[in-house]
């Protein structure tokens, strides 16, 4: 199987009611979809060290999120 980048990683935020909650995510586009993945990180940190690994994920046909979650 050969793995490539499937596109950028987005970064997005979604209106919670106690205030947005931001997130990094690539959707894959592999003709077999698998199931999503979710990466979390410690606190005081972001999404950002996690996009190599969420393209390679992707590349396998798992949708990726990893959600920003500050200190």
């Amino acid at each position: 199987m050969s793995l490539q980048s499937t596109s950028s990683v987005k970064k997005a935020y979604f209106d919670a009611p106690d205030g947005q909650i931001h997130f990094r995510k690539l959707l894959s586009t592999a003709e077999i979809k698998r199931n999503p993945v979710i990466f979390l990180h410690m606190s005081a940190s972001d999404g950002g060290h996690f996009e190599p690994m969420m393209d390679v994920f992707a590349a396998r046909g798992h949708d990726c999120f990893a959600p920003d979650m500050p200190g």
